[in-house]
């Protein structure tokens, strides 16, 4: 009974019309944006303290609080660059890195089936593995993931398609050519093959006068070689920082990118690149971008005053306004019951349908009848309260899902995202706290105060190193001590000395650090000790490895299904010729029809 009542409610048109349903997504996602403000203000701190703390840290009282949560917000960007001497969080973030870069997964595809045929597919698929391996998880690119996982908890990977020119390629087709003979009125007579006719037709053009001539036709079967442009694609790789996506937290608290149900991508572009992507359309002065935008902005030009509000706009920044572009996707479990209560269609900036959807369908059975199938997935651009375009499945995957991979430090605090690392800000605190302290006591004792007796001295009197005698100073039995006197120099506790080079002392056991990590020798440890102290610090870096692995094969997984929708035989022919091997049709047919998961084991 309750499957009919669930049926029948599902059926029921919505109330909000296609467009403003889209609407109502982008301001969900924001709202639940807000949510994530504290991770965002805990990537922050983690990127300022890896950078170092600075003059500006102690000028604002950094450290001398109770809580420091926040402080970095009162930054004063005129004192900001001077960098203070003890900073555990960035060698520890750069240790760690150089740790990871270190070790690199392998991703290995092997057959789950024991046929011969299984195994040389699988040893195919291994070939495309390794030169996506080469074009994509260089150095530089690992660096960056190694270094910002630590201080964002978590970045994506994206897998995108770039479309090229197009290539021309032989085409074999069946033709049905014909003979006729033909007798004109002009005096010409003959027998010609012609291309195009059908049962009705009985005359063709007389190749003297030009006029209709009478004609009897006979059909020819044959082959005939012409040429057919491709569209060629080539899979592409980027990297999105924690602050450039917002995930559905609710739902990825399990599975990650598989179960979560929408996934939001916010970017700033500016005003020229909003008017050559989205020609014809007007755009008014850039609304707030998101806080996570403002942060990331902040920190690449280093001004903390833009954490609190974005950069002033105006006419004369000459088209170089940046708006707060979001790329939404939702997966179908999200969008299933939406029923369309009116006749709707996109048109982009430049002329095409991109979606169609009739009154009482689903966003599903609208893209079966516009693709051929249902995409399992839905993506729309939106920018303020305008929406910019609704993405066109021939040029791109619309499942996010097998679309995007992850990469995380940890996910032992229990939570989908996590900042790593925090019990070094902690001790770094208190280490700039105690610094703090002492600058204090040293700053006080330089000015040494001193009492007088203002009926012998003036304040003015001690502008100078000489002080002139008063009178008063002169009578008899006057004990000039009495009118003049400094107190000790105050010393500060010892206790504070001692709990600095305690802190010192531990920071290396707190962010997980050995000198063999570093690659430093150990005088009078022998080899096998320093090894053993190597591998217990790999040990300290599985989850971020482990996480890295995922990420490949999840990254391999999605470039092979858009291998499988979009390349070329030649492209494929290509990767086999780098590997000394000769694919044909036949094969790369093979390739295309396995299943993943039930036939391959990566």
């Amino acid at each position: 009974m309750m499957a009919v009542r669930s049926q029948i409610k599902s059926s029921v048109l919505n109330s909000q019309s296609f467009e403003s349903y889209l609407y109502s997504w982008s301001q969900f996602i924001r709202e639940q944006q807000y949510f994530n403000t504290d991770l965002t203000q805990a990537a922050v701190t983690m990127h300022v303290r890896a950078r170092a703390v600075t003059t500006s840290d102690l000028c604002s009282g950094y450290g001398t609080r109770e809580s420091t949560q926040g402080t970095w917000m009162s930054y004063n960007p005129d004192l900001d660059g001077e960098v203070h001497p003890i900073n555990i969080v960035g060698p520890a973030v750069t240790t760690n890195k150089n740790a990871c870069l270190q070790s690199n997964a392998a991703v290995e595809v092997s057959s789950a089936n024991q046929s011969a045929e299984h195994k040389q597919i699988a040893l195919r698929w291994q070939r495309i593995c390794d030169y996506f391996e080469r074009m994509t998880w260089d150095e530089a690119k690992r660096g960056f993931i190694f270094d910002s996982t630590q201080k964002e908890g978590t970045n994506l990977v994206e897998i995108y398609l770039k479309e090229l020119d197009p290539i021309s390629i032989p085409n074999v087709n069946e033709s049905k050519t014909g003979l006729a003979v033909y007798k004109c009125d002009c005096g010409k007579n003959g027998i010609t093959q012609i291309d195009e006719f059908d049962e009705e037709t009985n005359a063709i053009e007389c190749p003297e006068c030009g006029s209709p001539a009478p004609a009897m036709i006979s059909p020819v079967a044959g082959l005939a070689l012409g040429e057919q442009d491709v569209p060629v694609y080539e899979i592409k790789d980027r990297t999105i920082p924690f602050f450039n996506f917002m995930i559905d937290t609710w739902g990825a608290k399990v599975g990650g990118l598989q179960t979560a149900n929408w996934l939001q991508i916010q970017d700033l572009k500016d005003q020229t690149w909003m008017e050559t992507h989205y020609p014809g359309r007007s755009f008014g002065g850039p609304a707030l971008w998101a806080y996570p935008l403002q942060a990331a902005y902040a920190l690449s030009i280093g001004r903390w005053q833009f954490l609190n509000q974005q950069p002033l706009t105006g006419a004369w920044t000459q088209g170089h306004e940046r708006y707060d572009v979001k790329e939404i996707y939702l997966h179908e479990d999200s969008y299933s019951s939406y029923r369309a209560p009116e006749d709707y269609e996109f048109i982009d900036a430049f002329g095409k349908c991109t979606f169609r959807i009739r009154k009482g369908q689903s966003i599903m059975d609208a893209q079966r009848e516009m693709y051929g199938e249902n995409q399992h997935g839905f993506k729309f651009t939106w920018t303020q309260d305008t929406l910019l375009g609704i993405a066109d499945n021939e040029k791109e995957e619309l499942n996010f899902r097998e679309r995007f991979s992850d990469v995380h430090w940890s996910r032992e605090s229990g939570g989908y995202l996590s900042s790593p690392n925090y019990s070094i800000v902690y001790i770094q605190d208190d280490i700039t706290l105690l610094n703090t302290l002492n600058h204090n006591i040293i700053a006080r004792n330089a000015v040494n105060p001193i009492f007088y007796d203002s009926l012998v001295f003036e304040k003015g009197d001690f502008n100078n190193e000489y002080i002139g005698t008063k009178n008063g100073a002169m009578l008899p039995d006057f004990d000039m001590r009495k009118a003049v006197t400094s107190l000790p120099i105050p010393t500060p506790s010892p206790y504070l000395s001692q709990q600095m080079q305690w802190l010192w002392s531990i920071k290396d056991s707190v962010s997980q650090v050995t000198p063999a990590m570093r690659g430093e020798s150990q005088k009078g440890e022998p080899f096998a000790a320093q090894r053993q102290q190597l591998e217990t610090s790999y040990g300290n870096l599985t989850a971020i490895l482990k996480s890295f692995a995922q990420c490949k094969v999840n990254t391999f997984k999605n470039q092979a299904l858009m291998a499988k929708k979009r390349w070329t035989l030649e492209q494929f022919q290509r990767v086999g010729s780098m590997f000394g091997e000769q694919w044909n049709e036949e094969d790369i047919d093979e390739m295309c029809n396995i299943d993943f998961d039930a036939d391959l084991i990566i």
